[in-house]
């Protein structure tokens, strides 16, 4: 027997866990199911659906955005109009197709998928059947995954911190007049200074005394 729980708030409909419940779902709301739940037909919602640990699903599954989580079976196919999560070891029978992005776990099997953004995957993929543009590490390689029409595409590269060097002293750049004019100038103090400078061991000459008109000394 079900129990059922409503969260008006939120428009989301809960499957406790140990549940049953054997009426397909069509309503616009959102779903969880509880962790060993059942539900034993189609589920077709347009809010988020959310899959607790070991939950099962008879029937197919349409809705938003689709958690699977860890341990959960689909036996039909899974349709989502947004993203796809996958959490480890869970199953689907039939198709997978996510209109958005895929994020996938180890363990995870599906039948086939399809993804209109990027999927990304840790682990071995989950199937052979994949189409898209599949996100790996840069140790894996599948080329078998290549054949089939999935676009690989490598992970990138955690960004590193960057390396801050230290400023350049910066060069001051006369231009050619100015260090012409210097040169002349500093050439000009040398040679002045120079004639001032008397040699060493020689004597000052003293000038003459001339008397008026040079007659008399």
């Amino acid at each position: 027997m079900a129990s059922i729980r409503a969260h008006r708030d939120s428009n989301t409909l809960i499957i406790m866990k140990n549940s049953s419940y054997a009426r397909p779902i069509t309503h616009r709301i959102n779903l969880i199911l509880g962790m060993n739940s059942r539900c034993m037909e189609q589920v077709t919602i347009d809010g988020d659906l959310v899959l607790g640990k070991n939950a099962q699903v008879t029937g197919s599954v349409r809705a938003n955005n689709v958690i699977l989580g860890p341990g959960s079976i689909v036996y039909g196919d899974v349709t989502a109009d947004g993203d796809l999560k996958a959490l480890d070891n869970a199953s689907v029978i039939g198709h997978v197709k996510a209109l958005g992005g895929a994020f996938i776990r180890p363990g995870v099997r599906f039948g086939s998928l399809d993804a209109g953004g990027l999927i990304e995957i840790q682990g071995s993929p989950p199937s052979k059947h994949i189409q898209g543009k599949m996100v790996v590490n840069d140790d894996m390689d599948y080329p078998e995954l290549k054949k089939v029409g999935a676009e690989v595409l490598r992970k990138p590269e955690p960004n590193k911190e960057p390396v801050i060097l230290p400023p350049k002293t910066p060069i001051k750049v006369e231009p050619k007049n100015a260090q012409a004019a210097k040169d002349l100038s500093s050439k000009s103090t040398a040679t002045a200074s120079h004639k001032k400078a008397p040699k060493k061991g020689a004597k000052e000459e003293k000038p003459e005394k001339k008397g008026f008109f040079g007659l008399f000394k």
